[in-house]
């Protein structure tokens, strides 16, 4: 009777264990099989890239940068010196090529000189005599006469202006009568014991041996 109770309990746990695993085994039957076909490597097809315009020629140039100009430097402005005093100026008696000139026509000097006292030529002292000598060209073509000449002195004896007065007819003996005056120099004429600026017509004579 125990062997018969042990038989019907093994009995029933056999039963339970065959239903158990068949009422699992049904269900996986019935489940549908999905199949996904993989086309290519396997790998994820990448997004498509965006399709861009493109970019003009233009753009790609490299603008021109205008050089700007540079403003050239001041010079500096030379100072202008003040004019230098001249000397007392001589004036142009005759030229050899020209004819006699008369005393109208020659322009007077400067009148910054002090007002010369008139003197006889006589008074004058001179410490250089005018040189007079006869031009050789005028000695052949047998030139002579005299000239006369207003000479101004100033204080030192120094003859700052000579005018012709009157002509000997020749232009060479004239100008060589300028040219002596000027070298000439004359002993300063006294005034209450102060030197002075003095005129006097001096006569040169220019005569043929």
């Amino acid at each position: 009777m125990a062997m018969a109770a042990v038989a019907l309990v093994h009995g029933v746990a056999v039963w339970l264990l065959v239903h158990a695993f068949v009422s699992d085994a049904h269900p996986l039957a019935r489940r549908p099989l999905s199949v996904q076909v993989v086309i290519g490597n396997g790998l994820p097809t990448p997004a498509p890239v965006p399709h861009l315009p493109p970019v003009p020629r233009a753009a790609l140039a490299r603008p021109m940068v205008p050089t700007p100009e540079m403003p050239l430097p001041e010079l500096p402005t030379p100072a202008v010196d003040a004019p230098m005093a001249q000397p007392p100026q001589w004036v142009d008696a005759v030229s050899p090529s020209a004819p006699a000139a008369s005393a109208e026509s020659i322009p007077p000097v400067a009148a910054a000189l002090p007002t010369p006292k008139p003197v006889a030529a006589s008074a004058l002292r001179y410490r250089i005599e005018p040189a007079i000598a006869v031009p050789p060209l005028s000695r052949r073509l047998n030139e002579s006469g005299q000239v006369l000449l207003r000479v101004v002195f100033d204080a030192t004896g120094l003859p700052v202006q000579i005018d012709l007065t009157k002509s000997s007819g020749f232009a060479r003996l004239d100008e060589q009568a300028v040219q002596a005056m000027r070298a000439a120099r004359i002993q300063p004429v006294l005034e209450n014991g102060r030197a002075i600026a003095v005129s006097a017509t001096a006569v040169l004579s220019y005569e043929l041996d």
